[in-house]
């Protein structure tokens, strides 16, 4: 294979950065670009695999105009490691490599057998072994160290630079609608942009509000990030009940016992918060009533399966069958022990037979079961969250292509996106479409 670049010229903005620059490289060969900070040689490779397009000048792979082909049918030939890599997703390192094998693949077609031969191929290329348990590759020695190893010695063999941890801290358009990318390390200059900066859940693990920044500078409205898929504090002292799970319907109630959400699952009790995937799925609509100063309550039904008047008719029968038998006996055919004895206390009576029970007060045992509440006082912190809630105001991104309507080459994407789904895949989905609407469009427009 031969790729050549001929006679290249680009400038950005009013700027001249190559000025009629040729190079070559044949097959086999290891070619070198050498030169002081700025002097272009990032951007001569830009144009040499596409990313960027001349002014002036061509490239050529294998004697052919590299603009005369398509993306796909260059990318199976023409290749590149880019000084910077950035993954918003837990790919292992066999999902990364198989993307190679996107450009030989139809549209939307899975990984094969062949995919994955060739991938094991390679990683014994790089020294390392791989054992095949039901679909699933590991290195032998069962350490991700191992795959970092040997993608450190090639990077290092074939003399690439890798930075990281560098911030983005300005975007600004040029007069040809290009943008400058300011980090605190350097500039970068781009044709289109796509944030990806995330929400600000998690910050332990690179959750920020630094996108929100970035929308600011671009003048793009936005709602201020707040924790989301998060547990709920509570008013009330439940330490007896650290540890508890229990199924419920849980319903999430303003002051006027308006019903806002509702949903069944389990939920967790911990020292001062109720936990729980049904929880977190809830937390959305409490931390929105919370910030718009409403008082929220969980009302927590123990039974749903049975009504309040059966339950009622049961534990008359209870105390007319079991006279002597306790209170916490009752209850415990229904709800765990610690909650039992949790909602006796709340109950604060003196009685501890059930014989001692008038009707009167076994309708308020009933109802407690069914209706057992809990007072929201806050959302956890962002540290504790899964996703947030806020971001880019929607009503300013073309669905279709994720294109901010008011910027003809930026893109928002995944969280940074004033949209945030409930447990169960649903938020990285969201990324992940919402990156492929961007990444196609991009590639459309070129």
């Amino acid at each position: 294979m031969n790729v050549k670049a001929e006679d290249i010229k680009l400038s950005y903005g009013a700027e001249a950065i190559l000025k009629g620059v040729s190079m070559e490289a044949g097959n086999r060969e290891f070619v070198g670009l050498i030169g002081p900070n700025g002097s272009g040689k990032s951007t001569l490779l830009k144009c040499v695999y596409r990313v960027l397009s001349p002014d002036k000048g061509a490239v050529f792979l294998d004697g052919k105009p590299l603009k005369d082909m398509n993306y796909k049918t260059s990318a199976r030939s023409l290749g590149v490691v880019a000084q910077h890599n950035y993954y918003n997703f837990d790919f292992s390192v066999r999902e990364v490599v198989l993307m190679g094998r996107a450009p030989h693949k139809k549209a939307l077609e899975r990984d094969n057998a062949k995919d994955y031969q060739i991938v094991n191929q390679f990683a014994e290329q790089l020294g390392v072994a791989v054992s095949d348990e039901h679909g699933y590759y590991y290195p032998m020695s069962r350490q991700a160290s191992t795959i970092v190893w040997a993608f450190n010695d090639r990077l290092k063999k074939n003399q690439i630079q890798v930075h990281t941890r560098e911030i983005v801290i300005g975007l600004e358009e040029q007069s040809d609608h290009t943008y400058c990318i300011q980090t605190d390390q350097g500039q970068y200059y781009a044709r289109n942009i796509v944030l990806a900066c995330g929400g600000a859940a998690a910050p332990a693990l690179g959750g920020t509000d630094a996108g929100c920044s970035l929308l600011d500078q671009l003048g793009i409205p936005y709602y201020p990030f707040q924790p989301a898929l998060c547990k709920l504090q509570v008013k009330e002292k439940m330490s007896g009940l650290a540890g508890v799970r229990s199924k419920a319907l849980v319903t999430v109630m303003d002051a006027s016992s308006e019903i806002h959400a509702q949903e069944f699952g389990e939920v967790q009790f911990t020292g001062q918060s109720l936990s729980g995937i049904v929880i977190f799925n809830l937390s959305h609509t409490a931390g929105e009533m919370l910030q718009d100063g409403e008082s929220v309550s969980l009302c927590l039904d123990l039974v749903p399966d049975i009504n309040e008047a059966d339950l009622y008719m049961h534990f008359r029968k209870f105390r007319t069958n079991n006279p002597e038998r306790s209170l916490q006996a009752c209850l415990n055919g229904f709800v765990h022990e610690k909650l039992a004895t949790y909602i006796l206390e709340q109950c604060r009576w003196k009685q501890e037979r059930i014989s001692e029970l008038n009707d009167v007060e076994l309708q308020k045992l009933a109802d407690q079961i069914k209706k057992l509440t809990f007072h929201v006082t806050a959302t956890a912190g962002a540290e504790d969250a899964q996703v947030s809630r806020g971001g880019a105001d929607t009503r300013f991104i073309d669905p279709e292509t994720m294109k901010l309507t008011v910027q003809e080459h930026v893109y928002v994407i995944g969280e940074l996106l004033d949209t945030d789904g409930i447990c169960g895949g649903y938020n990285l989905m969201w990324a992940v479409i919402t990156g492929m609407k961007a990444g196609f469009s991009i590639y459309d427009s070129n």
